[in-house]
């Protein structure tokens, strides 16, 4: 994971507050920039580009578009290819690029070329906006605090709350859904001024007007006949093959229940060479199964054992990494 954050309006102390804040979601590169309407900074996990040219955040070669961007594109080769037949010429390898390529010549219609996880802001100079985007499925996380007066954005609530000019005031509605439900009901979050961009969602901000307007993600139209028993694991397998695109080691979490076997059964079809983590728990069948799996399938599995003892260390920083209330135990 990434972290993002940034603002409209030129204020590169709180970035870098809201920087110091986010630094666990990216301890390979940090980076800021600013002009007089907006602010972007990006903490980095690095996974794609390893070897430079993925730094962000990302300028064009005309200056005029620059992108902080959280999550992975799967399918950014088959796009880096068709941005290079239209005459696009690119400086590295990362997917970041073909985001930031793909947004100069498809403009905000970009996400539905994209197949990925993504939470991303772009500074459109030459349309004077901001644009914001969450993937369809939700993974990558975005928050925007909006005031009236400050316009900011951060992958956390706690990297909203670095920032000075945010007001801590709880909302209303929230704490409701909260005591009635044991959870937020997005978009909503604890702050009286923030939300959540919801799944799917692109926020666009005209920066001379202030005009907000939100757009989303057009799924395409679903099969009406059921597919095959071998459509389906063909499906699984091109989605699985998808996520592989890393330029770092890949594993898999292992409980060895129905999820994760599969899973292991399509990497083992891939000919993946896979490790596996597995937490066991004090009186819990998982893990004999999780071993028995491994061993057939070739898994290098790796143990983590979780006693009462380590939950309650665990409880004590759960507040700080969920960022807001729950009550579902």
């Amino acid at each position: 994971m990434c972290g993002i954050y940034g603002q409209l309006g030129r204020d590169e102390a709180a970035a870098k507050r809201m920087q110091e804040a986010l630094l666990h979601r990216g301890p390979d590169a940090q980076g800021i920039w600013a002009d007089d309407a907006v602010v972007l900074g990006n903490n980095r996990l690095a996974i794609l580009g390893l070897g430079g040219g993925g730094a962000q955040p990302m300028v064009s070669a005309d200056v005029n578009t620059v992108v902080a961007y959280n999550g992975e594109i799967y399918n950014y080769v088959e796009l880096r290819k068709e941005l290079e037949s239209a005459g696009v010429r690119f400086r590295g390898t990362s997917d970041t690029e073909v985001l930031l390529e793909g947004y100069r010549r498809w403009g905000p219609d970009v996400v539905q070329k994209l197949r990925g996880m993504w939470a991303f802001a772009i500074y459109d100079a030459r349309g004077g906006r901001l644009v914001l985007s969450r993937d369809p499925f939700g993974i990558k996380p975005l928050y925007v605090y909006d005031d009236g007066s400050l316009f900011a954005f951060a992958s956390e609530i706690k990297g909203l709350l670095a920032h000075p000019g945010v007001e801590r005031t709880l909302s209303g509605d929230a704490i409701t859904d909260l005591l009635l439900m044991g959870y937020i009901i997005a978009p909503r979050t604890i702050l009286k001024h923030a939300r959540t961009l919801l799944p799917g969602e692109s926020l666009t901000v005209d920066i001379a007007t202030g005009k907000r307007t939100s757009a989303f993600f057009e799924f395409p139209s679903p099969r009406v006949e059921a597919p095959s028993d071998d459509e389906l694991w063909e499906t699984l397998l091109d989605s699985v093959r998808a996520h592989l695109v890393a330029e770092v080691p890949v594993g898999v979490f292992f409980s060895g229940g129905v999820d994760s076997t599969i899973l292991a059964l399509a990497l083992k079809e891939l000919s993946v060479s896979l490790k596996g983590y597995h937490i066991a728990l004090e009186g819990r069948s998982d893990t004999r199964y999780a071993r028995a799996i491994a061993e057939h399938l070739g898994i290098e599995l790796t143990v983590v054992g979780l006693s009462p003892e380590g939950s309650g260390r665990i409880l004590d920083t759960l507040p700080t990494h969920l960022d807001q209330p729950l009550a579902d135990s």
